[in-house]
This record gives C-alpha cells, sequence and structure tokens, in this order.
C-alpha cells in the first residue's frame, strides 16, 4: 500500500507542473479526497494512515507533522522520481482535476459540510477519526451516476470524474451560502445528531 506521502509528492508535484502554488491547507483536503476517491472507486485505501477531525477539516498527523513549518506558505516541489501503482495515479488525477484548481479555504469549508468529518467531529473521541466505512459510503453515495471520461486537457491514459450531480452542488451551494452569511449549518449525520 502507498503512504499518504506519495499522494502529497503527486498533489505538490501537479501544482508546481501547473503553475500554481499549493499550501498546507489545501494539501491535506485534497489527500482527504483521494482516500475518499479510492475507497469508493477501489474499495482500497489509498494509504494506510488515518485521517483526523481537526478544526479546519479533515488532517493527516504525519503530513501535518512534515509539512506544518510551512504554514500558509507555498511548499517546494519534491525531487526525484515518484513510483505507484497506475490506479493510484489516476485517483489522484480524478482529484486533482475536480478539486486542484479549489482554493485551500474553501476545500476547507467543503469539508466541513460532508459528513465523514462531521461525524468524526461530533464524536465524544478526544482523537476523533474519520472512519473508512463513513468515508467509504459518502463518497460512493457522492460518486454514484457519475460517468468517468477523459480530461479534456489531459493525457488520453488519465481519466477525471464528471461534475457533482445536481442533488449535492446545489446543497453545497446552499450550505456555502449559509456559512457565509453566518447562519448554522444544519445536517443530520447517520448517527441522527444535527450539527
Amino acid at each position: 500500500m502507498s503512504s499518504v506521502h506519495d499522494a502529497a509528492q503527486y498533489f505538490i508535484r501537479r501544482a508546481h507542473e501547473e503553475g500554481n502554488l499549493i499550501t498546507h491547507l489545501k494539501l491535506q483536503k485534497l489527500c482527504y479526497y483521494a482516500q475518499g476517491y479510492a475507497l469508493a472507486l477501489s474499495n482500497e485505501p489509498m494509504f494506510e494512515e488515518e485521517i483526523e477531525a481537526w478544526e479546519h477539516g479533515p488532517v493527516v498527523r504525519a503530513l501535518f507533522d512534515e509539512y506544518r513549518s510551512f504554514r500558509r506558505s507555498p511548499i517546494p516541489p519534491p525531487e526525484g522520481p515518484l513510483e505507484m501503482e497506475p490506479w493510484r495515479r489516476r485517483m489522484l488525477e480524478m482529484v486533482q482535476q475536480r478539486y486542484g484548481w479549489m482554493p485551500a479555504w474553501e476545500l476547507r469549508n467543503q469539508t466541513h459540510l460532508e459528513s465523514p468529518w462531521q461525524e468524526a467531529w461530533l464524536s465524544d473521541d478526544p482523537r476523533p477519526v474519520l472512519s473508512i466505512q463513513s468515508m467509504k459510503i459518502f463518497f460512493r453515495t457522492t460518486l454514484r451516476g457519475q460517468r468517468l471520461s477523459p480530461a479534456p486537457k489531459a493525457k488520453p491514459e488519465l481519466l477525471k470524474t464528471v461534475e457533482e450531480d445536481n442533488a449535492l452542488r446545489e446543497a453545497t451551494a446552499r450550505g456555502r451560502a449559509d456559512l457565509r452569511a453566518g447562519r448554522k449549518v444544519s445536517w443530520t449525520g447517520s448517527s441522527g445528531r444535527a450539527v
């Protein structure tokens, strides 16, 4: 199995190839989405490290420890080649194309609207971890009905997801509007507790 550091290096490298900068906050969220896509589409985790529910969304502690010194500064590109299984690379490419263009704080806010983070954050656990099962269910539901097709500007072997289904987009937009307006966002998770 791959390490979260492999996924992180992929996202950092891609950001620099595209002429973009990537911060620690954004890197954490992209790795969360990579784990979710892998669980939903391949039934295998992208990496073995746990994802914790922190104040600013999902966080992999090993990445936090490695990149914390950058704080809000861009992370420089890694050196050397990156070897990984082709299916993992395709999953990372899907996540990069779907979420890589989004600003870090928009990704952070979006993860706050999603059940895996909410369920862990609301738990009584002093170190709340996002459940693999919760992520698998959420991402399978989110990706249901989406057709994978070649990305318009990507190399032919790379795939991307089609846009989110209308219901999820509308729910996310309503949640963002509520957050921006300072209104409380209400959601009921599988535990039956409201946020």
